[in-house]
């Protein structure tokens, strides 16, 4: 097969440089040799073995072009290493066969775009908000009343009956021998001790009962006090530890975000560089 049709080489030519922005590189000095020697370019029916010879000669430079121009340079900048032999055979026949987005996706796809690998753009999960146990139980009022004892039950104590038939027994035999003991001013005498008695005894009934009262009320304040201390306490440290794990796991994934997004961005530029690199004609549109 020859390179150029005698006929059409100085149609295609021009058409070849006048849009040179199109071209890259590689192929305006293919494009650039031919025009400068034509003559050197084997005619339409010249001997087989010139032209398989130098036919031979241009693809193995255009591949090596396309390899240390395009693929190898590729794999540095998006994968961070150099291709070994099989990647270069395949990226090359990928690259002929469908073109440099195609060697570009592929080679974006072996990177991926965030931690952990993939290219659906950056995705985590956000850490849990803090959390505490269940909230204390409020305070508990205190519900019991205080019932006065009744003078039923002063004047039931035992010991008050003792007291008082003692102290009477005192009193009339101290009047007897007197010899006023039937007398108005001994009855009379006789009922002001037994009342005075009664409400001293009274008294201490009451002062006893209200006190016993009033220590189950502060026991039960106090104990109802420490149980919600403790419990409101349980609640912020619960708070305190999962305010530190929510903090750990912020700061965890700011770091993961800043981590991804420098990746992203180099990638985004070595992809983007890739991607301004013009693909070389294909051969048919050279003539050969």
């Amino acid at each position: 097969m020859s390179y150029w049709d005698e006929e059409d080489a100085p149609r295609l030519l021009p058409d070849l440089v006048a849009t040179p922005l199109s071209r890259s590189p590689i192929d305006m000095n293919h494009i650039q040799t031919a025009m400068q020697q034509p003559g050197d370019v084997p005619p339409e029916g010249s001997s087989g073995g010139g032209s398989s010879s130098s036919g031979g000669s241009d693809a193995d430079k255009r591949k090596s072009d396309i390899v240390n121009g395009i693929i190898i340079p590729g794999y540095r900048d998006i994968l961070g290493r150099a291709p070994d032999q099989s990647e270069i055979d395949e990226a090359y026949s990928l690259y002929e066969s469908k073109g440099g987005d195609a060697f570009r996706d592929a080679l974006r796809a072996r990177l991926g775009n965030k931690p952990g690998g993939g290219s659906s753009g950056y995705q985590d999960s956000k850490p849990s908000l803090p959390t505490s146990g269940p909230a204390p139980k409020p305070l508990q009022p205190w519900t019991e009343t205080f019932t006065a004892p009744t003078m039923e039950q002063a004047l039931n104590e035992p010991g008050f009956q003792f007291q008082l038939g003692e102290g009477l027994k005192t009193l009339q035999r101290s009047a007897a021998s007197r010899g006023t003991l039937l007398t108005g001013g001994t009855q009379k005498g006789l009922i002001g001790y037994a009342n005075d008695l009664a409400n001293t005894n009274y008294q201490n009934v009451y002062n006893r009962a209200y006190n016993e009262y009033d220590t189950r009320r502060t026991n039960f304040l106090t104990n109802e006090a420490n149980r919600y201390t403790s419990e409101r306490s349980n609640r912020l440290d619960d708070w305190g530890i999962s305010s530190d794990y929510f903090n750990m796991g912020r700061a965890n994934r700011l770091d993961d975000f800043n981590i991804w997004n420098t990746i992203d961005m180099n990638t985004f530029m070595k992809l983007l560089q890739l991607a301004q690199l013009k693909k070389p004609p294909s051969p048919s549109s050279l003539g050969y």
